[in-house]
Formats: structure tokens, sequence, C-alpha cells
């Protein structure tokens, strides 16, 4: 993953060195140590985080067996410059709850990211038991969870 970061970072430099070299991850590998040194050459690390507890979790992102819940916490609390991205939806797997955004936030401040960015669904999904939220739902997510946290998040 190395070889790779350093290839882009090398070709950005000489057709593009003004721009940024960017990542989105849904985050399940960024406890390993290879990804964590390779995310070091990148200059945005957006990385998913769309629940505050394992169940929640589980049920929207439908993670590959395996993947732990709390070693992808720890891995991202150990990411420098980390930026969050949260998807809230209704629905099947809804994260919109003032439980589940009690929770959220306290990943989010445990974490501690240079910023959060949050969204609802802009497509139709694959699944369709969720549904998009309302853009001040999302804004008051964003304003509560900003009090809570000290982060600046950002409504898309």
């Amino acid at each position: 993953m190395q070889a790779i970061v350093k290839t882009v970072s090398d070709l950005r430099d000489i057709y593009a060195p003004n721009a940024k070299l960017a990542i989105l991850s849904n985050s399940s590998t960024v406890h390993r140590a290879e990804v964590r040194a390779a995310l070091r050459g990148v200059d945005l690390k957006l990385m998913k985080l769309d629940a505050g507890t394992e169940s929640l979790a589980r049920q929207i992102n439908l993670p590959a067996p395996g993947w732990d819940f709390m070693t992808m916490l720890q891995g991202l609390a150990n990411l420098d410059g980390v930026i969050l991205q949260t998807m809230f939806v209704w629905g099947r797997a809804a994260n919109t709850a003032p439980l589940a955004i009690q929770e959220w936030s306290d990943r989010v401040a445990e974490i501690h990211p240079r910023g959060v960015h949050i969204y609802t669904l802009d497509r139709v999904p694959a699944d369709s038991g969720v549904k998009p939220v309302a853009r001040e739902v999302l804004e008051s997510i964003a304003e509560y969870a900003q009090k809570r946290t000290h982060v600046p998040i950002e409504v898309y």
C-alpha cells in the first residue's frame, strides 16, 4: 500500500503539485500498521464512522467476517489528521435516534478527529430498507455533536 501512495504522490507532484492526495475508506483496516504507515503520505484521510456502537455499525455497514469495531475505533483514534465521514439514514438501520446520536458523538469525542462530515443518501441505495434524512435533521445532529465534542462538523 505504501508503494501505491508513493507512486500516486510522485505523479501528483509532477502533474498537479498543488493538488491534495485524498482517500475515502470504510475504516475497516485502519488499525493495521502498514495501512497507517501508508496513510501518513495522504493529505486528506476521510474515514467512515456511521455508528457509535458495534451492533448498529454492523446493521448499517454489513462488514466482512472478522471485522472488529473496537479495533477500528482504536485505529481511527491513532490516525493523525483524520476526518470522519458519517452517513445518517432512517429505516431498517436508522442511526438517527437520540441514543444513537449520543453514542456516535461519544466515539467522535474519543477519536478527536480534525473534523467530521455528515450527510445522507444522495441516490437510490442498494438496500431499499434505508431512506435519506432531511437536511434539518443533519443540521440538528451537527449542532448537538459539535457542542458535545468541540470538533468542527460540516453538513453535506
